[in-house]
């Protein structure tokens, strides 16, 4: 199996510890842990992208890039929606341009 054929065969979870777990569904074993700083409650991830995004209970959507497992940027919800919003649930667009949050 080769590098491109990996993303076939993970599988990602996010928790209330602030942590969003990829999986390998092959062995099973986790591979890698994405940490947030508080807990997550929602996790998206467009099929033709390398992108992870994590709704936190802080009011952040964390966005990783899982070709070199680092984050690339933290959106605050709060800004727009209120000091107690939080996203509930993700959506990525099917051109994956887009994504949206249920908060």
């Amino acid at each position: 199996a080769g590098e491109s054929d990996f993303y076939q065969y993970i599988l990602a979870t996010s928790g209330f510890d602030g942590s969003a777990r990829i999986w390998d569904v092959r062995r099973p074993s986790q591979v890698r842990r994405l940490d947030a700083f508080a807990g997550l409650t929602c996790i998206e991830c467009h099929e033709g992208s390398h992108l992870l995004a994590a709704g936190g209970m802080d009011g952040h959507v964390h966005i990783w890039d899982l070709r070199m497992w680092r984050e690339l940027r933290a959106l605050n919800v709060r800004t727009r929606l209120g000091p107690r919003a939080h996203a509930r649930s993700l959506a990525a667009s099917p051109c994956g341009t887009f994504l949206a949050a249920g908060c």
